[in-house]
């Protein structure tokens, strides 16, 4: 009997070794597949070449380009307020994502072309994706507005300021490979796609649609605008909130043009940090008031590409 216990112990830690052994091949083949497949997309490259686009050197079209930038297009709240570049995310787990240097001293290296593929394909001189780089957004701007972007990056005062590498984080990685977040609007842009105008500046429906396409609304608070998690964002970050028509019309203009120039909304909540009204608060009332029009009756179930 005393044989048989023995064996019977010998057994089940052969066992337990067997599987562990198993265990352990499939977390290295599981960790393999995922850097590979992670770093495949992360080098690939893209042949994308886009039109000329006029750049004027104009006074208004500089100005026009610091109030999209800073305003609508929204660049402050990844690349600074002096557009120097910063690091957005840094974790150990997660990643470091950094958000480039756009001032006079940097672009002055990259052509008219250079920016405009990276504004609106989101990939980079070498034909390589950018990361986080939200061109499926800004993609959506009218030439002009596209123009003055570029214009006024290139009088940007020069930033000297050193910045880390990118680096993705075993967590990130996890989730950029099973495609629960998006990193590379590269790969959902359709690059054939011909630029357009932008609609007339008036407190519209059409215009309030336009701002709210190219100025990031859909890509934080979804495809039908309802919230949840913002794509991209690391785990545990605060989720997008419903911004509907069935809420946001609840609002008056007043209290929604509150809302967006002080960050705090007509029940007393403090938005998120995540939230970018210290951009919107830059708005125009013509701006704002085509957005309300938009979102406060835009038909219950639609979305971006069935607006």
């Amino acid at each position: 009997m005393k044989t048989n216990v023995v064996s019977t112990k010998g057994g089940w830690k052969r066992t337990v070794k067997r599987a562990a052994v198993a265990a352990g091949a499939v977390g290295t083949l599981f960790a393999s597949w995922v850097y590979g497949s992670t770093e495949a997309r992360l080098q690939a490259r893209y042949d994308v070449r886009v039109a000329p686009l006029a750049v004027p050197n104009e006074y208004e079209t500089i100005a026009r380009g610091e109030h999209v930038v800073r305003a609508l297009a929204k660049c402050t709240d990844c690349h600074g307020d002096d557009l120097g570049g910063g690091i957005m995310v840094d974790s150990p787990m997660v990643g470091r994502l950094v958000a480039p240097n756009l001032t006079s001293g940097e672009v002055a290296r990259r052509s008219d072309e250079d920016l405009l593929r990276a504004l609106t394909h989101g990939v980079a001189p070498d034909g390589r994706p950018l990361v986080v780089m939200p061109s499926h957004e800004i993609g959506e701007l009218g030439e002009e507005d596209l123009a003055a972007i570029i214009a006024y990056v290139r009088t940007a005062p020069p930033v000297r300021r050193e910045l880390p590498p990118l680096r993705l984080g075993p967590v990130m990685r996890v989730l950029f490979a099973t495609k629960q977040v998006d990193l590379l609007p590269a790969e959902k842009i359709d690059h054939a796609r011909a630029r357009t105008k932008a609609p007339s500046p008036e407190p519209t429906p059409a215009y309030g649609e336009y701002l709210a396409k190219s100025g990031g609304c859909y890509g934080c608070h979804g495809p039908a605008l309802a919230g949840g998690p913002i794509p991209g964002m690391p785990p545990g970050s605060p989720a997008a909130a419903d911004i509907r028509s069935e809420r946001i019309g609840t609002w008056s203009f007043e209290q929604f043009d509150e809302t967006l120039r002080t960050g705090v909304n007509p029940e007393g909540r403090t938005l998120a940090d995540l939230m970018p009204w210290r951009a919107t608060r830059k708005m125009t009332d013509v701006e704002m008031r085509a957005l309300y029009s938009y979102l406060a009756k835009k038909p219950a179930g639609a979305t971006a590409s069935n607006p």
